[in-house]
């Protein structure tokens, strides 16, 4: 399997190098990564770099290829060659924004830090706000990750101002409304959150908008707002079971047991918690049921 393996990708190899020399494409490279295909992606990006070893696009394309086969060391590579071989502005700060993706997942904070520094400030030499926002928010979840929340808030506050569409509202918004909640200031976090549902609402995807709605119904929660707590809760729990979203109706039903318990309903409450654990074994989701019981454990 092996040997078969290796000549395949010889023969792939050799195919580009005869066929592609004058007419391969990044963006071919790029669509096999985003479909899914990450091995087809390295061996094209390979076939592309054994024809001009200093493509930037290629390099590019083969370190996220690498950044998804989780080989962290061979992305960092790519990273830092693309960085060195790129002219223009925009492609060196995405390099060196995606090299400090690639320090991070290796657990190099430092290293990632500076690199997350310096494509913020590179950003802000070229006016470019939509990478100086992503570099703020990557800043942010570091200090978030470090438990520093008054700095992530600081971090993500200045993202959020820099947000030009309803996406990046919705997930700046909801950044700092996170950061709000881990600093118990939950009367802003909930301000955040309804600007983030209402993001997510409009133009987000399924996932955004079901994650978002749970937070939200969290947050009203620990404010004490049951009713709406409830509304919201319950009309996501019937959107995922319709949409056949199981995660999200398993964490919207814990969440609404909480709630439901808070109000004195303990039979209502246990039978959410109950039908949260079968959904998570069902769908075979051990961190989900993991959640549940943590989430769960002692309050009856």
């Amino acid at each position: 399997m092996k040997l078969e393996k290796t000549l395949i990708t010889a023969f792939i190899l050799m195919f580009f190098n005869d066929v592609l020399a004058a007419n391969y494409s990044a963006s071919e490279c790029n669509k096999l990564l985003n479909s899914g295909n990450t091995p087809a992606a390295i061996d094209y990006s390979k076939a592309m770099l054994s024809l001009n070893g200093s493509d930037k696009d290629a390099l590019l394309c083969q370190g996220r290829a690498y950044y998804a086969a989780e080989d962290f060391n061979k992305a960092l590579l790519a990273f830092e060659l693309a960085e060195k071989n790129s002219n223009n502005e925009l492609d060196k700060i995405v390099a060196v924004f995606l090299k400090a993706n690639a320090s991070y997942a290796m657990k190099q904070k430092d290293q990632a830090l500076a690199s997350y520094i310096k494509a913020l400030k590179q950003s802000q030499t070229v006016a470019n706000k939509a990478m100086e926002r992503l570099a703020l928010n990557a800043i942010g979840d570091i200090s978030s990750n470090d438990k520093d929340y008054q700095a992530a808030l600081d971090w993500y506050l200045q993202g959020f101002k820099l947000a030009a569409n309803d996406n990046e509202r919705g997930e700046s918004a909801e950044k700092v409304g996170g950061a709000y909640h881990a600093l118990k200031q939950d009367d802003l976090a909930l301000e955040y959150q309804i600007k983030a549902y209402l993001m997510h609402d409009r133009v987000g995807t399924p996932d955004q908008y079901a994650q978002s709605s749970i937070l939200l119904g969290r947050y009203y929660a620990i404010v004490k707002n049951y009713d709406n707590a409830e509304k919201t809760l319950t009309k996501i729990i019937k959107f995922a079971n319709e949409q056949g979203g199981e995660y999200y109706e398993a964490k919207a039903s814990y969440v609404l047991a909480k709630v439901e318990l808070a109000r004195g309903d303990t039979e209502k409450a246990a039978k959410l918690i109950d039908k949260a654990k079968l959904i998570a074994k069902r769908i075979q989701d051990a961190e989900l049921e993991k959640e549940i019981t943590s989430e769960t454990n002692g309050l009856f």
